[in-house]
């Protein structure tokens, strides 16, 4: 493994970032975070002043602005975290995928086919500093004053499940507990295959399935709008996670929709209509219209799905075609469990 990663974990710790029972090493997917003693837990903690916001970061020179008010420790700390994160062999390596999808044509494709699923994914970009914005976006949490930020160190946990979550706080993003095996896993979110390709750029198997963001002119007067918002969420109690249905005017907005759970059958039926029944400001009429939506979002979902997987089939380059072909199967796996 390359030292500069062992030199960064002494300086992660150095500048107040605390890490217990772990080191940087190798793990299946590269470098990532290792567990020392397997009968203990573990424990990353950023405090708040380590995060890097991104509106001070210079994509174009992959450091930070040379105006921002930083110290000079944190600057040379964010620097060196830049260069190891969104280094020239990342940048190839995204670029390389670019050049795919121009000779597959693959932007004209999903514009021509109104798939909208893979907008982040497909992106295009002009010049270096654009493909690390790019692949910055998948490095970033939302915070909620900072806005967007970088969380150097805790970056290097490589998504998995089983895993831990982030834990974030006012006095900066945690992540502890016991972990599952030998390497460091975090869950980012609670988003299906195609979700996590097109947001972060790798397929991963998942249990769930969603559907592709819609909107329904039904005849009311009404406009209704399904979303793929996954931090709009509510706990119902023996129904899990349901998604948040509001109304704006003649618009009526549900944050998502769960179409299939590979582990529980019925967890997106009742995930559904149990967003329908907590909804505020809704018309019992309003109500049935949104429900009667569910099989058209249905077809509409598996049939971007499958034209996915279609189209993949006939892409040249393996490692692309594998990875588009993966997602999207995964997605009709789930999507067809109930």
């Amino acid at each position: 493994m390359d030292q500069r990663y062992k030199r960064f974990e002494d300086a992660s710790r150095d500048v107040g970032i605390i890490l217990e029972n772990l080191e940087t090493g190798m793990g299946e997917h590269g470098v990532s975070v290792l567990v020392q003693d397997a009968s203990k837990p573990v424990r990353i903690h950023l405090p708040t002043d380590v995060l890097l916001p991104t509106e001070i970061v210079d994509y174009d020179a992959n450091k930070v602005k040379d105006d921002a008010q930083v110290s000079a420790t944190m600057r040379e700390y964010w620097n060196s975290y830049l260069e190891l994160a969104l280094n020239d062999s990342a940048v190839e390596e995204r670029k390389k995928l670019e050049e795919v999808f121009k000779k597959e044509s693959l932007v004209e494709w999903a514009d021509s086919n109104g798939i909208v699923l893979l907008n982040n994914f497909l992106r295009i970009s002009a010049t270096d500093g654009a493909v690390r914005e790019l692949l910055s976006a998948a490095r970033t949490f939302g915070h909620k004053t900072l806005g967007q930020v970088h969380i150097p160190y805790l970056d290097f946990v490589n998504y998995g499940n089983p895993a831990l979550r982030y834990r974030p706080s006012d006095e900066g993003i945690s992540l502890e507990g016991d972990s599952p095996g030998p390497e460091v896993l975090v869950t980012y979110n609670l988003g299906d295959s195609l979700s996590l390709l097109n947001a972060y750029g790798f397929f991963t198997p998942t249990n769930f399935a969603y559907a592709v963001q819609s909107g329904f002119k039904p005849g009311d007067g009404n406009i209704y709008d399904i979303s793929k918002t996954f931090g709009k969420r509510l706990v119902v109690n023996g129904k899990g996670m349901v998604p948040v249905v509001s109304k704006h005017g003649n618009r009526i907005e549900m944050s998502f929709c769960l179409l299939g759970n590979k582990m529980a059958p019925g967890m997106a039926l009742q995930s559904f209509y149990a967003g329908i029944e907590q909804a505020q400001g809704l018309t019992r009429e309003e109500r049935q219209t949104l429900a009667s939506l569910r099989h058209p979002l249905m077809r509409l979902s598996l049939d971007t799905f499958w034209r996915i997987y279609q189209r993949a089939e006939n892409i040249k380059d393996e490692n692309l075609r594998l990875l588009l072909l993966n997602a999207s199967s995964d997605v009709i796996r789930a999507a067809t469990a109930s």
